[in-house]
């Protein structure tokens, strides 16, 4: 609508040489309208992009909870066929094996737990305690000499 009154008045523009400073005036508002065009074009491509990637992984999303679904189907298909394959006797003994598979599990964990406590807590005991009485006294002795040096030099004694 703007362009259509831009090229009018630049036809009477022709006839009228006062209409010139409209017809400067609607050219800057075409050109103020026309970038903001193209940068409203290029923000909804953006957006459209955006939402093309949703759509994509809206799509991705459908798949993949179908493939669990049949996942989850097949899975049940083969526990029921398994389970009119064994005996209630087989079924009670793989259950305890498993069972027990888990508790020694559990306690191995536990196991390996304390085990590392206390072997730090041996390590922390061997750190504070290296040293022995017969080597603190020697480093005392030889301190004492290295002092009584200073102390004679110093004229003390």
């Amino acid at each position: 609508m703007l362009l259509k009154r831009l090229k009018a008045n630049e036809k009477a523009l022709k006839k009228q040489p006062e209409l010139a400073e409209e017809v400067a005036t609607l050219t800057k508002e075409a050109e103020k309208l026309l970038a903001e065009v193209q940068s409203l074009d290029s923000r909804l491509e953006t957006e459209e992009n955006r939402i093309a990637k949703h759509s994509e992984l809206e799509e991705e999303l459908k798949v993949c909870k179908r493939k669990i679904k049949e996942i989850k189907e097949r899975k049940q298909a083969l526990v029921d066929q398994a389970r009119l394959l064994i005996t209630p006797e087989q079924a009670k003994e793989l259950i305890m094996q498993r069972w027990l598979r888990t508790l020694q599990q559990t306690v191995n964990d536990y196991l390996q737990a304390h085990q590392r406590q206390l072997l730090q807590a041996i390590e922390n005991v061997w750190e504070k305690y290296t040293d022995t009485l017969h080597g603190i006294l020697n480093s005392r002795e030889t301190d004492t000499e290295y002092l009584n040096k200073f102390l004679i030099e110093l004229g003390y004694e």
